[in-house]
């Protein structure tokens, strides 16, 4: 009985410090702290600097305008001298770090777009795509690493490899699929979405689509997707509500691959049975350091809420 009472005196002791740290986390999460309110977007000019910026970054280059892309980055990455016994940069004295950051935060895509790369899934790329058994590794590895190494003749026919084009420079580099799916324009993402590798595709993209029309359960939509005479009904259903011009920013297409993962392979494709290609693209692989696009994550999302 006395440790009873004892263990009741304790929690009657801390239920008013626990709703005391729940109400300041709530507020927290409101924003009402620091931020604009909800749907106000004008900003001084002392507020338009995100404090995670260095000084010298935000003097040479707008954050809030198109990106530095990936290939400016690099090139900004080879002129750095480091000082002497200086060691390695901090990323937050890096120009480049920061670059890639706007780089990776402007490749959002359209929900439009995600759909009409689903749905050439099984026939333009990766034609053995199953979507009851395909997951978003195999999507990745036989369909989005391929379709960003083949990528001249899309972007040829969208005008970015011509003169005086923003993206021109991006014609002859291996992407991210975002970007190929954008045309190679940049956009900075509404939403943004993490994922399971190992997980069905079809379901990531039922996911995405039950978010935008704030439905509680994917499984209907999915059901949809498996079957492609009822795809065209999905996207109906989305323009009917203006929400295909909804932007996302996925892992999976928005990092690009020729930078990390293309050119190893582990595992084998859930359908085929064969294990999954390699690229053999020549874009070098940064695991870490200033031109690695998988350790920018907290940045890139800190760049965007700013933005946002």
């Amino acid at each position: 009985d006395h440790e009873a009472t004892t263990t009741d005196d304790v929690l009657a002791t801390l239920a008013p410090l626990d709703l005391t740290l729940n109400s300041l986390a709530l507020v927290a999460l409101s924003g009402v702290w620091g931020g604009l309110p909800r749907g106000d977007t004008t900003l001084d000019d002392d507020e338009r600097e995100p404090s995670f910026l260095p000084a010298s970054f935000i003097a040479h280059h707008d954050v809030y305008a198109a990106p530095i892309t990936s290939l400016e980055a690099q090139r900004m990455a080879d002129d750095v001298v480091p000082e002497p016994n200086s060691g390695e940069k901090k990323p937050e004295q890096d120009p480049a770090w920061w670059s890639l950051v706007s780089d990776l935060a402007h490749r959002g895509f359209t929900l439009g777009k995600l759909l009409d790369f689903y749905d050439d899934l099984g026939k333009v790329h990766m034609p053995w795509f199953d979507p009851d058994r395909s997951t978003t590794s195999d999507v990745v590895r036989a369909a989005i690493i391929p379709a960003s190494r083949a990528r001249l003749s899309r972007l040829s026919a969208a005008g970015v490899d011509e003169p005086g084009c923003p993206t021109a420079n991006l014609a002859n580099a291996d992407l991210a699929m975002a970007v190929l799916l954008m045309d190679g324009q940049p956009l900075m993402p509404e939403r943004m979405v993490t994922h399971n590798w190992s997980n069905l595709f079809c379901h990531l993209v039922a996911a995405i689509i039950a978010d935008a029309l704030e439905v509680r359960s994917y499984d209907p939509i999915a059901q949809k997707l498996k079957n492609p005479y009822k795809i065209k009904s999905v996207r109906e259903d989305l323009a009917s509500k203006d929400l295909l011009g909804t932007t996302y920013w996925v892992c999976a297409l928005s990092v690009n691959q020729h930078r990390g993962i293309c050119g190893k392979s582990f595992e084998s494709d859930k359908v085929s049975g064969k294990k999954h290609a390699v690229c053999d693209c020549p874009t070098k692989k940064d695991f870490a350091g200033a031109m690695c696009e998988m350790n920018k994550f907290d940045d890139m999302m800190g760049l965007i809420s700013k933005r946002r």
